[in-house]
C-alpha cells in the first residue's frame, strides 16, 4: 500500500504472508481509529485487516470447540502507560475488536477470547521500518487455556466476585452492559470486601471473566466489559454531582434513565446500592486513591492491558465470575 498523506496525516501498512505466521500480521504507521471516515489508506487498511481476521475461522475447523482460543496482541509504544490522560489514551478492546469490527463476542463454537497491549517496540518489518504499531491475530488449539498471554505472567487475581445476573432486572437488547453493570455493582456491594492488597502506582490490570452460556448462545465483548469496569470504577466529585459518593450512580442511572423511561429501574439501582441505613455506599471502596504516595488498585478501561473472556460451559446461565490482577510496569515485556 502507498503511502500518501491524508488528514489524519501519513499512513501506511504492511501485511504479513499468510504462511509465514499461520495468523495475520499488519504493521502501520499509526492506530486505526473507529470507522475512518475517509476512503483512504486508513479504511482501506482496517478493511483489509478485518477480511484477512474473518478468515482465520476456516484454520481451526479440526479443533474442538472447548480449545478453540482466539488471541490478538496489539504491540506499540506510543501508547504510554505514564501518561493516564494522553490524547491516545484507548481501550484494549476498541484497539484490537471493535475499532476492526472483528471477534466482538463469544460463543459456544468460539468460548475463549483472549487480548492483550504491550507497550513496547513491535517486531521490524524491513519493508516498514517506521512502523510503530503492530496488529496481530491468531488461532490457538490448547486444552489449557489459562495464563497464556504473551506478555504477562500472571500472578494470583488481587481481587475476584461472583456475580449473579439473575438477580437484576431484564433489559432490551442492545442495553445488556447496564446489566452486567448493575449486577456487578451489586454483587460488590453484598459482598463488602476490603482487602485488596495495594499495587504499584502505574495502575495497570487484567481481567479474566469466566461466564455461562446465555439462552443465546453469545456474548458482546464490549458490552460486558463496559458493565463490569464501569461498576470497579472509583467515585470523585464532579460539579454535577449530587454528592461525591453517588458520582458513578448518577452517571449510570441517567443512561439507564434515558433508555428506559417509563421502567422505574433507575430507583431500582439506587435502591439496591444503598447501605440498610439509606446512606449510598460506593460499590467498591477499596478502589479509591487513599493519597498520591498510596494508591489501592483503581480500574479505569485505558488501565486495562489484557482480558480473557471464557464462555464456559461449567458455569450456570446468568453467572459469571470476575477476577482482576494487578500488572506492574515492569512485568511489561520490552
Amino acid at each position: 500500500m502507498a503511502k500518501t498523506a491524508n488528514r489524519n496525516g501519513a499512513f501506511s501498512c504492511k501485511f504479513s504472508d499468510w504462511d509465514s505466521t499461520g495468523g495475520v500480521e499488519m504493521w502501520a504507521t499509526g492506530r486505526i481509529p473507529f470507522e475512518p471516515k475517509d476512503k483512504d489508506e486508513v479504511k482501506e487498511a482496517r478493511d483489509r485487516l478485518k477480511k484477512r481476521v474473518n478468515c482465520l475461522a476456516g484454520h481451526a475447523e479440526k479443533a474442538t470447540p472447548n480449545q478453540r482460543v482466539r488471541h490478538a496482541v496489539y504491540r506499540s509504544p506510543c501508547d504510554s502507560s505514564n501518561a493516564r490522560n494522553a490524547r491516545n489514551a484507548s481501550d484494549v478492546e476498541n484497539i484490537l475488536t471493535y475499532n476492526i469490527d472483528v471477534w466482538t463476542s463469544v460463543t459456544k463454537e468460539w468460548p475463549v477470547l483472549r487480548f492483550e497491549q504491550a507497550f513496547c517496540n513491535p517486531p521490524v518489518n524491513p519493508e516498514l521500518p517506521g512502523a510503530m504499531h503492530h496488529y496481530s491475530y491468531r488461532l490457538r488449539d490448547e486444552s489449557d487455556h489459562l495464563d497464556c498471554f504473551d506478555h504477562y505472567k500472571l500472578e494470583a487475581p488481587r481481587w475476584e466476585i461472583d456475580v449473579d445476573l439473575s438477580r437484576v432486572p431484564k433489559v432490551v437488547d442492545g442495553c445488556t452492559q447496564y446489566r452486567y453493570w448493575f449486577a456487578t455493582s451489586k454483587a460488590i456491594v453484598d459482598a463488602r470486601q476490603s482487602n485488596v492488597p495495594k499495587v504499584a502506582a502505574e495502575n495497570r490490570f487484567a481481567l479474566k471473566v469466566q461466564i455461562g452460556a446465555p439462552n443465546d448462545g453469545a456474548v458482546y465483548v464490549k458490552k460486558l466489559l463496559d458493565g463490569i469496569i464501569t461498576a470497579m470504577h472509583p467515585y470523585e466529585p464532579t460539579s454535577k454531582s449530587k454528592s461525591p459518593e453517588l458520582q458513578n450512580i448518577d452517571n449510570v442511572v441517567e443512561g439507564i434513565g434515558r433508555k428506559f423511561p417509563d421502567s422505574g429501574i433507575s430507583e431500582e439501582c439506587i435502591k439496591h446500592l444503598l447501605t440498610k441505613g439509606g446512606k449510598p455506599l460506593p460499590p467498591y471502596p477499596c478502589f479509591t486513591v487513599k493519597s498520591s504516595l498510596d494508591l489501592i488498585m483503581n480500574p479505569a478501561d485505558h488501565n486495562c492491558d489484557a482480558v480473557e473472556v471464557h464462555l464456559d460451559a461449567s458455569i450456570k446461565p446468568d453467572r459469571m465470575c470476575v477476577q482482576l490482577f494487578a500488572l506492574p510496569r515492569h512485568d511489561i515485556a520490552h
